[in-house]
């Protein structure tokens, strides 16, 4: 029998250890922060958080789930 996924789980992030992952995922977090700061949590999302740091969406979701996970990662 197959081990059943929890329901509310969601897919684990690796925390960096390569310098240009971290200094990705710094650019991210700084980038997101400044923009909840600018334009508050609601009008912020992850495409404009990738556009504005000059990466990808996918980078971006490389290292973070969605922005509720960007903004308790800053908290």
């Amino acid at each position: 029998m197959k081990p059943q996924k929890e329901k509310n789980s969601r897919p684990r992030i690796k925390t960096p250890v390569q310098k240009r992952s971290i200094e990705t995922r710094n650019k991210i977090i700084n980038t997101a922060k400044d923009l909840f700061s600018e334009l508050g949590f609601d009008e912020t999302n992850t495409n404009l958080i990738a556009s504005r740091s000059g990466l990808s969406i996918g980078s971006v979701y490389a290292h973070f789930t969605n922005k509720f996970e960007i903004f308790h990662t800053i908290l």
